[in-house]
């Protein structure tokens, strides 16, 4: 066949044809199926595709769209019109609606596969490939995103290759509708124009004159499909969101330091201090290895055959379909194909190679960047067909030439990475999965503080504070910010059981907020102490949000870390700490809670300027000049730390009479509560001391000063003391 369409005869078409009717009918098959015996085939609230059919609802009722758009724009406008044809919503009929539409990509890739290999039987292979594999007929047969974005996808890799025959302005136009709609429904294919772009640039069919022209065109059309989303999104919130506003956070999601590159909740999630780019870039510079070894696992799982679901669970849907389980193929076959077909176009045309290449290459980025889901993959087996077909057809060919020397040029170097690829696949997905290594250390770091903390047959050895968390360090956190540390265990001896561990806020006995974990969960592969092995040393880093409307403001509390199992009759035991002491738990540090955004809560009262051992400044004194006979007076003090404090001081008071005998005399804290080493720096506080005035008439001089082990902080005078107030007493 030299040219395509013209010289296609009509039983070429019907062939074409019966792939799609097969196709569909394999479909429909699992939809019914499904729908009798697949509790999963009924979408549940929660779900992107339950919310998908509200918002449909919301559409005709014309409640809908009031606000920027949160998941992908396209879907309810699609079940909109299924529920405008059909009278009422019904999910069987929009399951079977979908398996039409992704039926039509087997004609889409009979189309491509005619145009690269120049074959009828070519087109076949590359259509009933995705009539009949599994993981294809599995999403047509699901009312996730992925069977129509492929659809609209694979329409357009036709229609530009078909523009190698000869530039055509309708073509053109229909290629940037039908990339802007698969975009209206996968965002993460937007770029793709970019690179669809630059094709047109490089084919020699058309003058650049004509190229430009085209090139303008092609984004034309394409904006004039999603820009209709954007200046909705812009008219409702002012704001410039392309397309929809969860991008930050699924990356965030699907990347963070204890994230298993899928959309699950974890500490570091639930304890998100900052935007989600901030939170991101943080935890990259924490744990770069770690960051990578994640990236290494989502690109072991894209070439593995797994498909990993979360609301599409094909593992599930294969027990519930006997259809299904007939379906041969998987996503590695057709992977390790198209990588070989790509290479052989290389030989064929170049810019075809390059094309192909380069929407592979994003749209694998892109996997790598978000959920390891085996739905948001699905759409690349569109670009992997034809270049798979175009393997096979130039395999037969050189089977069937006799110049066969060209075998081992054109096929070692993709047999090899394939070979590399699998190689690394299987290496990493075993169980536990090698990638992400687990954080290790030799020994404990010189600069942690050494705790050897006993809990039954675990121990922690020590800890220390990180740098991007300066709480531990402080001693206080700002509000909605958080304490973070670094923990080190080890095993005291082997077990069996898996340990748990908290950390936790702990104010006047109660907790907080708090963090409940396995011992060795906190990172995936979850590696816990059942699997530990004796003298290696595991470090986590964890943090611990602490929110104002869950804390007191500056009052001191404690983080309290303490290990805990499930028993045989999934009870919770305790684990109490046995060394260096026996106690319940262990006290890492005294903490404190402040708002310093706000104006700090203060009287006005007559201002001094006096400071303690460089540390501390009195800012002002409320005192009474009189008082009665053995009365107990109130006397404010308004407070102010130069430094972060490391140590607890007590304040003094002395109470000496006219001949400077001293009548009186106690301790306390400066501020109730409020430990010295949990005062905010350069945040006035303000605290009350009690003090008993003698029942003998006379003056009293009242002093303070600040002590900790028997050592006073110096101040003005040579005793370290200071006097605050003079009384009157009768």
């Amino acid at each position: 066949m030299n040219s395509f369409p013209n010289k296609l005869q009509r039983w070429q078409i019907v062939g074409a044809v019966l792939i799609v009717l097969l196709a569909f009918g394999l479909r429909a098959g699992v939809v019914y199926q499904r729908a009798a015996n697949d509790p999963s085939f009924m979408p549940t609230v929660g779900e992107d595709q339950q919310a998908h059919i509200e918002q449909a609802a919301q559409l005709l009722a014309g409640s809908f769209p009031d606000a920027p758009f949160h998941f992908q724009p396209a879907p309810p406008y699609t079940y909109a019109i299924m529920t405008l044809i059909y009278g009422s919503p019904s999910v069987p009929m929009f399951a079977l609606t979908v398996a039409l539409i992704n039926a039509l990509t087997c004609g889409w890739l009979i189309g491509s596969g005619w145009l690269l290999t120049r074959r009828v039987w070519g087109g076949y292979i590359a259509g009933l490939w995705y009539a009949i594999a599994a993981p294809s007929v599995f999403y047509g047969a699901t009312l996730t995103i992925a069977p129509q974005a492929i659809m609209w996808l694979a329409l357009t890799v036709f229609l530009v290759i078909w523009q190698k025959e000869r530039f055509a302005l309708w073509r053109t136009v229909w290629i940037g509708i039908a990339l802007g709609i698969a975009t209206l429904l996968r965002i993460n294919l937007m770029p793709i124009i970019f690179i669809i772009g630059l094709w047109f640039v490089l084919q020699k069919n058309a003058n650049l004159r004509q190229k430009l022209v085209h090139v303008a065109l092609l984004f034309i059309a394409f904006g004039g499909v999603i820009g209709q989303v954007t200046w909705h999104n812009y008219r409702t919130s002012g704001d410039f969101i392309l397309l929809v506003d969860i991008g930050s956070k699924e990356l965030y999601w699907a990347n963070n330091r204890q994230s298993q590159g899928r959309n699950t909740q974890n500490p570091a999630v639930q304890n998100l201090d900052a935007t989600y780019e901030e939170a991101l870039m943080r935890d990259i510079r924490l744990e770069p290895l770690r960051f990578a070894g994640l990236i290494g696992y989502k690109f072991a799982i894209f070439w593995s055959p797994n498909e990993i679901g979360n609301n599409s669970y094909y593992a599930l849907t294969r027990d519930s379909s006997s259809l299904l389980r007939l379906m041969p193929f998987n996503f590695s076959i057709l992977a390790f194909g198209g990588l070989l077909g790509l290479w052989l176009l290389l030989w064929k045309d170049w810019r075809d190679a390059l094309f192909f290449t380069l929407v592979l290459t994003w749209m694998g980025g892109t996997f790598l960047a978000v959920f390891v889901y085996g739905r948001l993959r699905h759409p690349v087996e569109a670009l992997f067909i034809p270049p798979f077909a175009y393997a096979i057809v130039t395999v037969v060919d050189l089977l069937r030439s006799r110049n066969r020397s060209q075998l081992g040029l054109k096929f070692a170097p993709p047999v090899a990475l394939g070979l590399l690829l699998i190689g690394f696949t299987v290496w990493t997905l075993q169980e536990p999965p090698n990638l992400p290594a687990k954080r290790t250390v030799h020994a404990l770091p010189a600069d942690a503080n050494v705790l050897n903390a006993r809990f039954g047959d675990v121990l922690l050895l020590g800890w220390r504070p990180v740098d991007d968390w300066e709480a531990s360090e402080q001693g206080w956190v700002q509000v909605f910010d958080s304490y973070g540390v670094e923990l080190f265990w080890t095993l005291a001896e082997p077990t069996d059981t898996t340990y748990n561990f908290y950390m936790a806020y702990i104010e006047n006995g109660e907790r907080i907020n708090g963090i409940d974990t396995p011992l060795g969960g906190l990172s995936f592969p979850e590696y816990t102490t059942d699997n530990w092995q004796m003298g290696t040393i595991y470090a986590d880093i964890l943090n611990l949000r602490l929110d104002e409307f869950e804390a007191t403001l500056q009052q001191s509390g404690q983080i309290q870390v303490g290990v805990w199992y499930w028993d045989e009759d999934g009870l919770i035991q305790n684990v109490p700490m046995s060394e260096p002491a026996e106690a319940p738990q262990l006290t890492l540090q005294n903490i404190a809670v402040f708002n310093i955004l706000k104006e700090p809560d203060v009287p006005d009262v007559p201002a001094v300027d006096v400071t303690f051992g460089d540390k501390i400044i009195l800012r002002g004194i409320d005192a009474p000049e009189t008082s009665q006979l053995g009365q107990i007076v109130e006397i404010g003090l308004i407070w102010e730390t130069l430094e972060n404090i490391t140590t607890d001081y007590t304040l003094l008071v002395h109470i000496e009479d006219e001949t400077g005998t001293m009548v009186g005399q106690g301790d306390t804290q400066p501020i109730a509560g409020l430990l010295t080493s949990n005062w905010a720096l350069n945040y006035p506080l303000y605290g009350t001391i009690s003090v008993t005035l003698p029942d003998v008439s006379g003056d009293y001089t009242i002093y303070i000063g600040f002590y900790n082990s028997g050592e006073r902080l110096s101040t003005v005078s040579s005793d370290g003391r200071y006097a605050i107030a003079t009384l009157s007493v009768r």
